[in-house]
């Protein structure tokens, strides 16, 4: 269904309700999911569905509804059930009022090509990239999506926003090693798969030795593929108004404070146009973009309309929960720096270059303390040159610490979008550079 169609379910549900105040929020998702193994499809998912989600409230009383029954049937029988859960409970002091209405000017961001990007095309593509790593393996998944989403309330908001997506992950297997590969885009122009090809062949290419090291602190080059994972954890446990309200974010008390190195500035940008944009969030509130950290000033934390009624200020756009409290930041970009990734290489007498991170967990939120693995690359630099391959290594940082021992930022950034798979989808993405980092703690070693 297209957002008209959509907004036109809203209305009528919106008048089968004897609330004081409705909202409705629908989403309606096609999605294709290519899962390949050792470079053949193993499986083949097509999902369409349509989810209609309603909250009614008669004055501070509240109550959501859900639904997948999208006739007048089941929208009426979806309706008259919240009203009676919503007269029934306790009032909620804190419940905020719906938005008020504003146009929306950008309601599509759609590509054709990727609707009509067909099973046998997808095979054809993967089929491609075997020949391409004939002694290889490879593993991964491509993903596609059109996805219309509607938010309307009874006081006349009532805007949509459909969007394409694509979300191709490789990981390649030669031997003892692995090296992986990502893009997420909403253009099928933007898939180059001559230029993912090359990105892998350099990996495999790199001639170097497999060396050992102990334990203990180094200078790091992390890439924006290991860094996302440390950002994303960024954005529930620190910037989030809700791990404030909760007292687990380290950046409780600290609006403007310097709180990181003065290299880092830290923006949230859904409207980015060459990114994955969101317009609005999932309570209708118009998106801008904000700025976070400031050369290591930390500015202001994420609301929705909930955590900013109980702090006495505004929503800053950033509700992705469905009638549920908790802001995040999903279009986080650290701004680069000036130097070029080569040169901070260079100028490194000895250090680790990290590809990426898994496993990674929050230890304590409050001091902003994770540890993870490394994988698919870890690389020894010795005199400004990467010498050696080096096994996965475990690390457990504060990262309060780490961003304040940032040595240079690269110039060179990378999209990444949130990997999507069977979820309800909205679009994501971080923009990031290459950070330089030095006394990173290693606290183990994996030889498996």
């Amino acid at each position: 269904m297209n957002g008209k169609e959509l907004k036109e379910l809203a209305d009528e549900v919106i008048r089968a309700s004897q609330g004081s105040d409705t909202e409705v929020i629908i989403i309606s998702e096609k999605t294709d999911h290519a899962r390949f193994s050792r470079s053949q499809i193993h499986q083949y998912t097509n999902l369409e569905k349509t989810e209609l989600f309603v909250r009614i409230r008669f004055g501070k009383k509240a109550a959501v509804g859900r639904t997948t029954n999208i006739t007048k049937e089941g929208i009426l029988e979806a309706v008259r059930n919240t009203e009676k859960i919503a007269l029934s409970i306790e009032e909620d002091p804190y419940l905020p009022n719906s938005e008020e209405p504003w146009n929306n000017p950008l309601e599509e961001k759609i590509d054709k090509n990727i609707i009509a990007f067909s099973q046998e095309e997808k095979a054809h593509m993967i089929n491609d990239l075997k020949k391409a790593f004939p002694e290889q393996e490879l593993f991964g998944s491509l993903i596609t999506g059109l996805t219309s989403i509607v938010v309307a309330n009874s006081r006349g908001l009532s805007i949509s926003y459909s969007f394409t997506d694509l979300h191709l992950t490789i990981n390649i297997v030669d031997g003892d090693e692995s090296y992986w590969e990502q893009i997420s885009t909403n253009t099928l122009d933007d898939l180059n798969l001559d230029e993912i090809i090359s990105s892998l062949e350099a990996k495999l290419l790199l001639d170097v030795k497999y060396m050992d090291i102990s334990p203990g602190r180094y200078t790091v080059i992390l890439s924006p593929l290991a860094l996302e994972e440390i950002v994303s954890f960024l954005g529930y446990a620190g910037f989030s108004a809700r791990a404030e309200e909760e007292g687990i974010s380290f950046l409780k008390g600290k609006v403007d404070e310097k709180v990181f190195s003065e290299k880092l500035t830290i923006i949230d940008d859904p409207l980015r146009e060459e990114g994955l944009p969101m317009p609005f969030d999932l309570e209708g509130v118009k998106k801008g973009k904000t700025t976070l950290v400031e050369k290591g000033v930390f500015r202001t934390f994420a609301y929705d309309k909930k955590t900013a009624l109980k702090k006495n200020t505004k929503s800053t756009g950033h509700c992705v929960g469905i009638f549920q409290s908790f802001p995040y930041t999903a279009h986080l970009e650290i701004l680069p720096g000036s130097s070029k990734l080569k040169d901070i290489i260079k100028r490194t007498e000895e250090g680790i270059y990290v590809s990426r991170f898994h496993y990674v967990n929050l230890l304590d939120p409050r001091a902003f303390t994770l540890t993870g693995m490394t994988r698919d690359g870890t690389y020894l630099i010795k005199h400004g040159k990467i010498v050696g391959m080096l096994p996965n290594l475990r690390f457990t940082q504060n990262f309060v610490e780490a961003f304040n021992n940032i040595e240079d930022i690269s110039r060179e950034t990378r999209k990444l979008g949130a990997v999507h798979s069977y979820e309800s989808r909205l679009p994501m993405e971080a923009i990031l550079p290459y950070i330089k980092i030095k006394d990173f703690n290693f606290t183990g070693i994996s030889r498996e």
